[in-house]
């Protein structure tokens, strides 16, 4: 059984195009999940730009093969923030690593320096944001259900903020992270879950204490997006914004976020006259009306 998935493996370094091979065992409960698998082989290539996913047996072994360009592994990690990958890179054996490609990758990426730490942290910002103020909303309306459902989605993201706050990059196993590192938060996330409190005061409860603690770090969550809009003088629109190369892969509320800031002072929102095609073909019911932009405050 291992001397065949072994000279499989073997095989697999004899091809030119494979920079790294990690391999995955699922060696505990809190364990990267391997689908089920006894083993999860991820296959870094250089000229793939398509995920595949492969089931093999190896007499009575089940192993899910992986493949994944390089270039699309760091799309992974650092534009989807994609923590199933983060946790197989970090829990993984780097069992072949051409010219160190994925080692120095690792090192990187676990290494938070500033500008990868204020990306994930306004990711997981705005992402928190929306569900929050979902919940809010939901709760306004006395819609229970739906409203509990985004707070705990608001407060897995609150988590996830703690996290690389302390300068730790999130794991498939939030909870187990952050009972250590935010004790409070994590008796919040218990209360909500468990307690026998009516619905509504357990989510007014969590809503309260993140207005407090999360909104209370607005500027340092936006560093990432003001450093962005800091690359020119003029006001940036919200569609300049959301095609930036630096944005546009996140799938982020960022009006949400723009008015948050620009309600905190952290933003000014100007309004300026339509100039130009801004919706081809629409150019005539455009004309004379007034966009909204948003500029950094100096």
């Amino acid at each position: 059984m291992q001397l065949l998935y072994n000279d499989w493996v073997v095989q697999l370094k004899d091809k030119k195009q494979v920079v790294a091979l990690i391999e995955v065992k699922p060696r505990s409960l809190f364990a990267p999940v391997v689908g089920g698998m006894d083993r999860l082989l991820l296959v870094i290539n250089s000229d793939s730009e398509d995920q595949h996913i492969i089931n093999l047996t190896f007499e009575d072994m089940r192993v899910q093969v992986r493949f994944i360009g390089f270039d699309n592994l760091k799309d992974a990690l650092y534009q989807r923030l994609d923590s199933s990958w983060i946790s197989w890179l970090q829990e993984g054996r780097l069992i072949y690593d051409k010219n160190k490609k994925v080692q120095k990758l690792k090192d990187q990426f676990f290494s938070l320096n500033a500008d990868i730490f204020d990306q994930k942290l306004f990711v997981e910002f705005a992402l928190f944001l929306k569900k929050y103020m979902e919940s809010r909303q939901y709760l306004k309306t006395k819609n229970y259900l739906d409203s509990f459902n985004s707070v705990l989605q608001a407060i897995h993201h609150w988590a996830r903020i703690q996290i690389i706050h302390d300068g730790l990059v999130p794991e498939v196993t939030v909870w187990e992270q952050v009972k250590e590192i935010d004790p409070a938060v994590h008796k919040l996330y218990h209360e909500l879950v468990t307690t026998k409190e009516p619905l509504e005061k357990r989510i007014e409860l969590v809503l309260l204490a993140s207005e407090f603690s999360v909104m209370s770090r607005l500027e340092d969550s936006t560093r990432y997006l003001v450093s962005i809009m800091d690359e020119k003088q003029e006001p940036w629109s919200i569609e300049e914004l959301m095609q930036h190369p630096r944005l546009k892969e996140y799938d982020i509320d960022l009006n949400l976020v723009l008015e948050k800031m620009a309600a905190r002072d952290l933003v000014e929102a100007l309004s300026v006259p339509v100039e130009g095609t801004v919706v081809k073909g629409f150019d005539d019911v455009l004309e004379g009306q007034m966009i909204r932009k948003y500029k950094i405050k100096k």
